[in-house]
């Protein structure tokens, strides 16, 4: 791509829309090559072309991209195929909208027998949502709406002396979920995760010495599961490696028979900006939910399991910036469930929102004031995890609104990408019109802000609008101008916060990662100011043309918007 932009910049200049088409291909992605060429054609070659227009010097320019993939969703129950292999691109294509402001992206599903030609004029829908499908020249949207579960089954779905797996099982969530199965019934419960647990003979030294707190919990989650019991059991193993996966299971049916029912936690946080992600540490995040998967439910294949549950994210939902590759992974899993129904399993993916002081949450502080949905307790998430167990669907959103949302925290990605029911669009719509307090959604707005590190008499125009704007983000009252954003809290989200109200009041003359390039807020300021200074060609230009030749210029991008108006103010017309 690094290689392809130079050709489109001097061939055709006013290229602004990609039809991305590579994933559509007859190759089968049920075996491990299959799925790394699916992934490479797919979710990489995005993300090497998100990667390479952005350090394009017209990435600031408004482009679209639309992805086209076959037979991804479970549309109207009559596909012959389903590809969920598709999902990665899906998921990275709903937050890179996020992270790439100028970028349009969609993603449209298309059958064998639907028209081309109905495709191509999809091409043209200006306000369309983000994903929309055809199925035999029907256009589909998606459409979300409040659903109750139907009464429990008679029979138990979790049965006494069952043998259950439990991937990630020795991680927050695997750790509640084992807990609360070993409350219904005394069960057989193997907990895997890529490091285990030491061996059992240290766990009193463990627990005396005090100085691993995580350790210590785990042990007392399992001793908890024991005295209920369950018969605990814990591997070490990477899902994601087929020989490691399939050892450990072989193992469990030698020791305990058939295996009853699969519970896949296992997953790796993904935080930062796509643009500042190493690939390897893309592929990690991906492994487990995507290659893990796979692995799982072919090497269980011959269990006639009772359920195959994934836990998946309500990020695939609401989108959220940072998390391009974790919604990825997991947009892969709520795609696969409905790949493993129709071939006549019994499988679920769930997609939660935040637990609080477990798992990734905890791990790594989640903050939750963005989101629409209430955090969820641990029992109280366990407890719904049993309930669901007789649901007969493949994905389920489990949420609680919060009691007020503001435009911000539903997002644009539930205010535009779905058709909402009557009930949701009625309460949505209730929220938005409800009268406000203060702006409470931004704290350190009209809060007196004091310089730390400079004489405020000695700051530019632009560094004290920029400290206004930082303090305004990062909800606090004092602010140094030579602090690091990262060191001062920020973190992905509130970078993509502090870019569109720096966009805001600057125009379009930043990229989103010049929030991390020029880290402080002096050379934030330094920066804009660079970018504001009007052009040789624009200056030349104020002396001898009129204000009409200025806006043909900038109409045909001769020019740019913050070079016309120097032009216009050289020329006395101020601004």
């Amino acid at each position: 791509y690094h290689h392809l932009w130079p050709q489109w910049q001097q061939q055709a200049k006013k290229v602004r829309k990609i039809i991305h088409l590579l994933s559509m291909t007859d190759a089968s992605a049920t075996e491990a090559k299959g799925l790394d060429d699916a992934e490479q054609r797919g979710f990489y070659s995005l993300y090497y072309l998100l990667d390479s227009l952005f350090a394009q010097p017209s990435s600031s320019e408004e482009w679209e991209i639309i992805l086209v993939a076959d037979n991804a969703n479970r549309v109207t129950g009559d596909e012959i195929t389903l590809r969920p292999e598709h999902g990665c691109l899906l998921g990275l294509g709903k937050v890179a909208r996020e992270e790439f402001p100028h970028v349009r992206i969609r993603f449209i599903d298309v059958d064998a027998h639907t028209d081309p030609r109905k495709v191509v004029e999809e091409f043209a829908v200006a306000a369309a949502p983000y994903q929309v499908a055809y199925r035999h020249n029907k256009r589909y949207v998606e459409r979300l709406q409040e659903t109750t579960l139907a009464p429990a089954e008679d029979r138990d779905a979790i049965k006494a002396d069952g043998v259950y797996v439990i991937t990630g099982g020795t991680g927050g969530l695997g750790l509640e979920i084992g807990k609360e199965i070993s409350r219904l019934h005394p069960v057989n419960l193997h907990l895997i995760s890529r490091q285990g647990l030491p061996a059992r003979e240290t766990w009193m030294d463990i627990e005396a010495a005090g100085a691993d707190q995580q350790r210590i919990q785990q042990i007392a989650s399992i001793r908890e599961m024991e005295k209920q019991g369950a018969h605990v059991q814990i591997h070490a193993a990477d899902i994601s490696e087929e020989s490691q996966l399939r050892q450990v299971l072989e193992n469990i049916r030698k020791e305990a028979g058939a295996i009853h029912g699969v519970i896949h936690c296992a997953g790796v946080a993904g935080e930062g900006l796509l643009v500042r992600k190493p690939e390897s540490r893309i592929r990690e995040v991906l492994a487990a939910k995507v290659q893990g998967t796979r692995l799982l439910d072919q090497l269980t294949a011959a269990d006639n399991l009772d359920f195959f549950v994934m836990f998946s994210s309500m990020n695939t939902v609401t989108g959220g910036a940072g998390q391009s590759d974790y919604v990825a992974a997991n947009s892969y899993l709520d795609l696969y469930a409905a790949y493993m129904r129709q071939a006549g399993r019994k499988a679920l993916t769930i997609n939660w929102p935040l637990w609080r002081d477990v798992g990734m949450g905890q791990a790594y502080d989640v903050d939750n004031r963005h989101s629409p949905f209430e955090s969820l307790a641990p029992r109280q998430g366990a407890a719904i995890f049993a309930e669901l167990l007789h649901a007969d669907q493949s994905q389920i959103i489990v949420g609680q609104w919060k009691r007020r949302l503001t435009k911000e925290t539903i997002g644009h990605s539930l205010a535009h990408d779905y058709v909402l029911s009557d009930s949701l669009a009625s309460f949505f719509r209730g929220q938005l019109e409800a009268p406000r307090e203060e702006k409470a959604d931004r704290p350190g707005e009209q809060q007196p802000l004091r310089i730390l590190d400079q004489d405020e008499t000695s700051l530019s125009a632009t560094e004290r609008e920029v400290a206004k704007i930082w303090a305004q983000v990062l909800g606090v009252k004092e602010i140094s101008v030579s602090a690091k954003f990262n060191s001062m809290g920020g973190n992905s989200i509130l970078a993509v916060y502090l870019f569109r109200l720096l966009e805001e009041t600057y125009g379009p003359i930043l990229n989103i990662s010049d929030v991390f390039t020029y880290s402080t807020i002096s050379e934030m300021a330094d920066y804009i100011d660079s970018k504001q200074q009007p052009s040789a060609g624009a200056a030349d230009a104020a002396s001898e043309t009129t204000t009409l030749d200025l806006l043909q210029r900038l109409a045909s991008r001769e020019i740019s918007v913050h070079e016309a108006l120097g032009a216009y103010k050289n020329k006395g017309g101020g601004v």
